[in-house]
């Protein structure tokens, strides 16, 4: 990993002017690495090289952004390996938000289907050689048996581990947004240099709740169609963590007014996050919360 941001680290830098062209007409300051930053926002995303980048820091609205572009080396089958851009904006809160994190419910389900049916092939290949060897119909039923054990497990194991089956702890009550989004809640994913995180810290779903009212969700189902939302330390990014990158992506910073259009959409979500209610009590009663958590799981 370490060697791997030292090449990330150096094909970020031949950007450097550029974007220090971008944020001075932005009015803003210009910083390399999120070091720099990161007693004033959380720095710390999905991706581990992600603070060697190029950072903008700067206002819209009187409320504190910070934008990091960033290289990263890819490879696939069409087009071998290859280096490319990738930013994230991050506006910070001024309200004490949760953490919590919101996917499109339908690139999360084709998520969980591909790498259930490619995951389940991969491990079934012992058994569709033994079919092979041995075309009858009493071991292609039990091959067929073991596959669709597998492709259960693995389904059901995904689906737990992005709260894909696990949505009614939140006590979201718009069917439509229901249908769009996914809530995911945990608050540390991976580290930079970090793979494997032990203790992982969760949200109070009332706490999302008290966020997510009847209110902020159905104007987030009206107006928006393909949110990627990551909320941490109050600061809140259009970027996920990292987890379903293969659907959401975003390049290099172009220009000036890119800039400003992709912060006052993500302005406009967060402005929209942080109508919160004055108590608890407007949403429901803790006690009424958990009669229903009761309820949904009985």
């Amino acid at each position: 990993m370490g060697l791997m941001c030292f090449f990330e680290k150096f094909k970020a830098k031949e950007r450097a002017d550029f974007i220090k062209n971008i944020a001075y007409q932005l009015n803003a300051d210009y910083y390399f690495g999120t070091d720099s930053i990161k007693d004033k926002f959380n720095t710390i995303w999905g991706y581990f090289c992600e603070k060697e980048g190029n950072v903008i820091v700067g206002k819209i609205e009187d409320y504190d952004y910070y934008i990091v572009e960033y290289a990263k080396f890819r490879g696939n089958k069409f087009q071998g390996f290859y280096w490319e851009y990738e930013s994230r904006y991050v506006i910070k809160s001024k309200e004490n938000l949760p953490d919590f994190y919101l996917l499109p419910k339908t690139n999360l389900t084709s998520f969980i289907n591909t790498a259930t049916v490619f995951i389940s092939l991969a491990f079934s290949i012992p058994v569709i050689f033994l079919v092979l060897e041995k075309p009858e119909p009493s071991v292609f039923l039990t091959a067929l048996s073991i596959i669709a054990i597998i492709g259960i497990i693995l389904y059901k194991a995904f689906c737990h581990s992005t709260e894909y089956s696990n949505q009614n702890k939140y006590m979201i009550n718009n069917e439509g947004f229901k249908n769009k989004y996914i809530i995911k809640n945990y608050s540390d994913f991976k580290k930079p240099g970090q793979l494997l995180q032990l203790i992982t810290k969760y949200s109070d779903p009332i706490k999302i709740r008290e966020v997510l009212t009847d209110d902020v969700c159905e104007k987030l189902e009206r107006n928006y169609s393909d949110i990627f939302l990551s909320v941490r330390g109050n600061c809140v990014s259009d970027l996920d963590e990292g987890s379903m990158e293969m659907f959401q992506s975003y390049g290099k910073i172009t220009s000036s007014d890119s800039c400003k259009y992709r912060l006052n959409k993500l302005l406009e979500i967060v402005k929209i996050l942080e109508h919160l209610p004055d108590s608890m009590e407007k949403i429901m009663s803790v006690s009424d919360f958990n009669k229903q958590i009761s309820n949904n799981t009985n």
